[in-house]
C-alpha cells in the first residue's frame, strides 16, 4: 500500500495532501511546486475550442474552459466541445479553470468579462486573465486552470491524511532518534522544528545543545509531533462555519443549506451526503470484491509462477533422463543388429573359405592325377614298339576320355566368389533418424465413432472410432451407460480402436463415447453413438457350460446325454432383467426319461436334475405328468406329458421375478418364483439367470430361441 500513499513529485509519504481537479493526490508543498503562470506554458495556437460553463442565472460571471489539443501528445483528460456547451472525451489534452469553493459566485472568474476578442479562422477568441495561474498534474500531465487563490481553492484529501496518519503509526510504533548510537537506541523525547530531527535526552544534550545558535531553536515533545502533525498550511474557513449534510455532484464538494440555497450551487445537482457516502461506499465494496477476486487470482498466478521454475527444471530432467534411455535403447538396438550383421558376415566368410579349401584339395588331387596320366601316356608315346603300344592304347585312351570328362565346366571355375553378394541398406534408416525430432505433445482432439462399422448382436455391442490427425495418442477410455440412460462407466482403456462389449441387456438401447488421452491431458468425449441391442435374445447351449455326458449337435441347439443319469447343459447368455423367452422341442423320447427345463446360476451342480438344488429351477416332465422344482422341493403337479414333436416353452421375467412354463402353448400352473435381485445370493454374487436343461440318454431335444414371449402369463 506504500506506493498509493506516496507523492508522485517528492516520492515521500504524502503530507497535507490536496486534490487535483484531475482526481489525482499532491502534498501541499508540491502542488506550490506544479503551478505557473499561465503565460510560462500556453501560447494561444492556431485552433483551440471553447466551452463556456453557465452558472446560476444569479451568477454574474462565465467561466471559459479552454481546452487545447495540441498541447502535448503525452497529455490526457477531456477537451472540451464547442457545441451544446458540455465537455466530451477527445484528444488527450484539457484545461480546467479551478474556483474556490469557499468564494461567492462575485469572486469567480469571468473570462468573458475580462479578455479582448480575438478573431482566428472565424473565432473569437478570448484572453486570459493576469491573475489565472496553471496547475499541471505530474501523473495525466493535465493543465486546470486556478484563479488567485491559487492552490488554497484545492480540496484537502481527508481520508488519504487519515490512511497517512494511521500508517505511520503502524510502520514506527515507538520513536527512535536517528542519531543514536549502538544497538538499542533510546526512544526520541524531543524534536527540533528547525532541524526537524528527533533526539533523546543523551543526543539532545551531544548533539543539540541549548546555546550558541541552537539556543534560538524551538523544540516540541516528540509525542505531540507524532500524535498530531502539524498542518503546514491551512485552508480557507469560513465564520461560523455551517455543518456540511449535503453534496455537489457538480462541483464534487461538500455543502450546508445555506450554500444550496444562496450560493453557487443552486441549480446544481445536490444530495445528502450520507446518503450518497452509503451508496458510493457500497459501489466501490463491490467492485473491490470483484478485485479482490482477481487479486487471488493473480496470487495464485504468482505462487504458481513461482513454484513453475522447480516444475520446470523437474520436467526438464524426466525429459533428458527419457531422452537419453530411448536413444541409449536405440543404440543398443543398433549395435545388437552390428553384432548380428558381422556375425552373418563371419559365417558367411567361415562357409566361403571352407568350399574354397574343399574345392582346392579336390583339383589338387584331380590335377597330381591328370599330371601323372599325362606324363605316362608321354613314355608309352616314346615306345616304338607297335605290339606293345596297342596292347596299352585303348586302355589309356579310355582314362584319358574319362579324366577330361572329370575336368568339365563346372570343375574349372571356382564353387563361389570372393565378392559377398549382399548389402546393407541403410538410407531409409538413415532418412529416418534425420527425421527423428521432439514431437510437440498437445492434448488430442476428440475421436470419431465410425458409426458405419459399429453394430449390434443380441447383447453385445461393436465399437469402432478413430483418432483425430496429427493428434498423439497413447490411450484410448470407451465408455457406456447402463443402458437406461444411466451414468457412463468406462469399459475399455488401451491403445486398440475396435471393442466388443458383451453382456448387455436384450432390448436395451447403450450409449457409448470415446476419448483419447496423452500425457498432456485428456481430449473431449467424442459425440455419443446410441445402439440396441437384440430385442429378444438368439443363443444356443454352451458346451463349456455342460457335464462332460453332454453331446450336442446342430450348432450347439441339439441335446442328448451318454449317459443314463441326468446331466445339465446351460444356454450361452445369462440375463438380468428383462422378459425372454425360449421353446424347447422334443426330438426322441424313449423309455420314459424326466427331462427338466428352466433356468440356473451359471454355478449350478451339473451331474444332477436340474432343480434339485438351491441354483436351479426347472419344470421336470414325463410322458403323463410335470412337477415344479427347487431345491429338491416338488410342487404344481399336472397331468398333462410330453411325447415326441411337443414343445415346452419357459417364459423367463426377471422383473416380476417368476418363471413360467408352457407345454405345446399353454401355460402349466402358476410360476414358480425366483429370488428378486435384493435377494441374498443374487445381490451378494451378482449373478445371471442361464437358460437351462437336464437330459439323459433316452431323451433328444432342440432349442429354439429368438422367439416373442406369449401373452402375460396367470398369477
Amino acid at each position: 500500500m506504500e506506493e498509493e500513499l506516496q507523492c508522485p513529485v517528492c516520492h515521500c509519504i504524502f503530507n497535507d495532501p490536496v486534490i487535483l481537479p484531475c482526481n489525482h493526490n499532491v502534498c501541499y508543498q508540491c502542488a506550490n511546486t506544479l503551478i505557473h503562470p499561465v503565460s510560462r506554458i500556453v501560447e494561444l495556437p492556431s485552433a483551440y475550442n471553447i466551452v463556456t460553463q453557465q452558472f446560476p442565472q444569479h451568477d454574474a460571471d462565465k467561466v471559459s474552459l479552454l481546452s487545447e489539443t495540441v498541447l502535448s501528445d503525452s497529455d490526457s483528460g477531456y477537451s472540451a466541445s464547442s457545441s451544446g456547451g458540455s465537455d466530451t472525451p477527445c484528444t488527450p489534452s484539457s484545461t480546467t479553470i479551478v474556483n474556490d469553493p469557499f468564494h461567492s459566485h462575485a469572486s469567480a472568474i469571468s473570462i468573458a468579462q475580462t479578455t479582448t476578442p480575438a478573431t482566428l479562422t472565424g473565432v473569437n477568441l478570448p484572453s486570459l486573465p493576469e491573475s489565472v495561474s496553471c496547475l499541471t498534474c505530474p501523473i495525466c500531465n493535465r493543465a486546470s486552470f486556478v484563479d488567485d487563490r491559487g492552490i488554497n481553492g484545492l480540496p484537502r484529501n481527508k481520508a488519504m491524511n487519515s490512511i497517512v496518519g494511521r500508517y505511520t503509526r503502524t510502520l514506527d510504533a515507538s520513536l527512535r532518534p536517528p542519531l543514536c548510537e549502538g544497538k538499542s537506541p533510546q526512544v526520541a523525547t524531543v524534536k527540533c522544528l528547525q532541524c526537524e530531527v528527533l533526539y533523546c535526552n543523551v543526543c539532545r544534550e551531544k548533539c543539540h545543545p541549548s546555546r550558541g545558535p541552537l539556543a534560538k531553536h524551538t523544540l516540541v515533545n516528540a509525542d505531540s509531533e507524532k500524535q498530531e502533525p502539524a498542518r503546514k498550511i491551512g485552508y480557507p474557513t469560513l465564520p461560523n462555519k455551517p455543518i456540511t449534510s449535503l453534496y455537489c455532484l457538480s462541483c464534487h464538494l461538500p455543502l450546508c443549506v445555506l450554500c444550496q440555497d444562496e450560493g453557487r450551487h443552486k441549480n446544481h445537482e445536490v444530495k445528502p451526503i450520507g446518503a450518497l457516502y452509503k451508496s458510493r461506499k457500497g459501489q466501490l465494496s463491490q467492485q473491490m470484491s470483484s478485485l479482490s477476486t482477481k487479486a487471488r487470482q493473480a496470487k495464485d498466478l504468482v505462487m504458481a509462477l513461482r513454484e513453475m521454475p522447480a516444475e520446470i527444471e523437474k520436467s526438464s530432467n524426466e525429459l533428458e533422463s527419457k531422452t537419453v534411455t530411448q536413444l541409449n535403447h536405440l543404440m543398443e538396438l543398433l549395435q545388437r543388429k552390428k553384432e548380428d550383421f558381422l556375425q552373418i558376415i563371419g559365417k558367411e566368410r567361415e562357409a566361403k573359405c571352407k568350399m574354397v579349401q574343399e574345392q582346392l584339395q579336390q583339383a589338387t588331387m584331380k590335377l597330381r592325377n591328370t599330371t601323372g596320366l599325362l606324363e605316362y601316356c608321354i613314355e608309352v608315346m616314346k615306345d616304338n614298339d607297335p605290339s606293345a603300344f596297342l596292347q596299352v592304347s585303348q586302355s589309356l585312351t579310355e582314362r584319358v576320355a574319362c579324366n577330361e570328362q572329370q575336368w568339365n565346366d563346372r570343375n574349372l571355375a571356382p564353387r563361389t566368389k570372393s565378392e559377398f553378394e549382399m548389402d546393407l541398406v541403410t538410407s531409409s534408416m538413415a532418412t529416418e533418424i534425420e527425421k527423428l525430432d521432439f514431437f510437440q505433445m498437445k492434448v488430442p482432439s476428440k475421436p470419431v465413432i465410425r458409426a458405419e462399422e459399429c453394430g449390434s448382436r443380441n447383447n453385445t455391442v461393436t465399437l469402432s472410432w478413430v483418432a483425430a490427425p496429427k493428434s498423439m495418442v497413447e490411450i484410448f477410455r470407451l465408455e457406456m451407460d447402463d443402458g437406461n440412460n444411466g451414468n457412463f462407466r468406462e469399459v475399455y482403456a488401451g491403445k486398440e480402436t475396435v471393442c466388443t462389449v458383451d453382456g448387455l441387456h436384450f432390448n436395451s438401447v447403450y450409449r457409448a463415447r470415446v476419448r483419447a488421452c496423452n500425457k498432456a491431458g485428456s481430449s473431449p468425449y467424442s459425440d455419443p453413438l446410441q445402439l440396441q441391442t437384440s430385442e429378444v435374445a438368439s443363443f444356443h447351449l454352451d458346451p463349456k457350460q455342460g457335464h462332460c455326458d453332454i453331446r450336442l449337435t446342430n450348432n450347439n441347439c441339439t441335446v442328448t446325454s451318454e449317459s443314463f443319469d441326468d446331466r445339465v447343459v446351460l444356454g450361452s447368455v445369462g440375463f438380468s432383467r428383462g422378459i425372454h423367452y425360449w421353446e424347447f422341442s422334443v426330438d426322441r423320447y424313449e423309455g420314459r426319461p424326466d427331462p427338466s427345463f428352466g433356468v440356473a446360476f451359471y454355478d449350478v451342480d451339473k451331474g444332477q436334475l436340474l432343480g434339485k438344488e438351491s441354483r436351479g429351477w426347472g419344470m421336470y416332465i414325463d410322458e403323463s405328468r410335470s412337477w415344479l422344482m427347487h431345491n429338491n422341493e416338488h410342487s404344481n403337479r399336472h397331468d398333462v406329458g410330453v411325447k415326441v414333436g411337443s414343445r415346452v416353452g419357459v417364459l423367463l421375467d426377471i422383473a416380476r421375478s417368476m418363471l413360467s412354463f408352457y407345454v405345446n402353448g399353454k401355460q402349466q400352473g402358476i410360476p414358480l418364483a425366483l429370488p428378486t435381485s435384493q435377494g441374498n445370493y443374487h445381490a451378494r454374487n451378482q449373478t445371471l439367470f442361464f437358460p437351462a436343461i437336464s437330459v439323459n440318454r433316452n431323451v433328444e431335444v432342440t432349442l429354439h430361441t429368438g422367439l416373442r414371449s406369449p401373452t402375460q402369463p396367470l398369477q
